[in-house]
């Protein structure tokens, strides 16, 4: 191994990084191989909102500072009736990095990829009082083997391809499939099936590991015109300790996704996502719909969820782009009435502008309605501006 080589090793390995799909700067002149390829990705990105809530104030909430979380909106009987709150908020801690090596060994390829960001993970790892500062998190780990892929990184039932452009970090997000996670997937042309970590999110907060994988597949349609998916996941649901029979009580949860990204004209796009099933739950709106919750008698009950997102996106010049987007979810807990999320839209405008090449800003106004089951309700309006330099 030559010197050259050895220093861009050791120089991307002591970064601890990770790859982007895109916008990567390529070390594989440094490297000196006929089939070896390093890359580093990523983008930095400030986003600075202003957010106004019907029935109560969040000041310290640690996701709705950072983006759009529907589960997050306050709520109370009336609504607010007028005892609202407002804060206004600065974050870089969607800034990401990632790193990317491919090879071709003996007719095989191979490809690893890591990224990491600065989002809320549960802990903050920083505060707003000094400094800001706030721990990596991981996003994604995964090596690709010919067909084969392990590691974690976006659900094989979700559709990346569906995503909406919009300045916050996710757009619709109570109507969207978005979860990453550990798994083995075989691709196979237009064909996708993978067994994917288990984790039930039901009644009261409880979460267990299944004894089984989540099943997910997904088979895509695509020409000039776009593509459409269909996407299909079951999973074994289980909760901890009925009080009744003193074992664990499981159900079989399913979902089905339609999704796509329609051409329109020669620039415009118009992207869509209709899901439904029993026991989704976690796997849509941020983890919104509880996956199911537990009776009187301790057996489980399915929450049964339907959501849809409908985006379309105009271009005005090269340069300037904007888009309207609606997203919509309803979840039915069976006939409990509790303090979850049984329904929640919101309607996003956007204004984007590149001056130069990897480089947008962005302006946005939003405005959601949450609503639990028990009746409870708020809203909130939001307008936020940001800007980002990928590279």
């Amino acid at each position: 191994m030559n010197n050259k080589k050895l220093l861009a090793i050791m120089a991307v390995s002591a970064m601890g990084l990770s790859p982007t799909a895109a916008n990567a700067v390529n070390m594989k002149e440094a490297v000196s191989s006929e089939t070896l390829d390093f890359s580093i990705g990523g983008y930095v990105k400030l986003s600075t909102m202003w957010t106004d809530y019907s029935a109560g104030d969040v000041s310290g909430n640690n996701l709705l500072g950072t983006f759009y979380f529907p589960g997050g909106i306050p709520t109370s009987p009336n609504g607010g009736g007028g005892e609202g709150g407002s804060d206004l908020d600065f974050t870089a801690r969607e800034t990401r990095i990632n790193f990317k090596v491919t090879d071709t060994i003996d007719g095989h390829s191979l490809l690893g990829f890591v990224e990491v960001d600065f989002m809320p993970n549960g802990d903050a790892g920083g505060n707003e009082v000094l400094t800001n500062s706030y721990s990596p998190r991981l996003r994604h780990a995964f090596l690709e083997f010919d067909e084969w892929l392990f590691g974690q990184t976006w659900s094989t039932y979700m559709d990346v391809g569906a995503l909406p452009e919009s300045v916050d970090f996710l757009a619709v997000s109570e109507s969207t499939v978005f979860i990453r996670q550990p798994m083995i997937r075989y691709t196979h042309g237009p064909f996708q099936v993978a067994l994917e970590n288990p984790e039930s999110f039901n009644d009261s907060g409880d979460r267990d590991d299944s004894d089984l994988p989540d099943l997910t597949a997904n088979y895509k349609f695509k020409g000039d015109w776009g593509h459409v998916r269909l996407n299909g996941m079951v999973r074994k649901i289980v909760t901890v300790d009925n009080p009744n029979s003193g074992d664990d009580d499981s159900a079989v949860g399913w979902g089905l996704g339609f999704t796509g990204s329609l051409n329109v004209g020669q620039s415009d796009d118009f992207k869509f996502s209709v899901n439904h099933g029993d026991g989704l739950g976690r796997y849509i709106g941020l983890a919104l719909p509880r996956d199911a919750t537990i009776d009187a008698d301790g057996n489980l009950e399915l929450s049964t969820t339907t959501a849809f997102f409908a985006a379309f996106r105009h271009w005005w010049t090269p340069k300037l782009r904007s888009s309207i987007m609606y997203g919509d979810i309803d979840v039915d807990y069976s006939g409990s009435v509790n303090a979850f999320t049984s329904s929640s839209d919101s309607i996003t405008l956007n204004l984007m502008y590149s001056p130069v090449k990897k480089v947008t800003l962005g302006a946005m106004l939003l405005h959601a309605n949450r609503e639990l089951d028990n009746g409870d309700h708020g809203d909130m309006d939001r307008i936020q501006f940001s800007a980002k330099y990928a590279f």
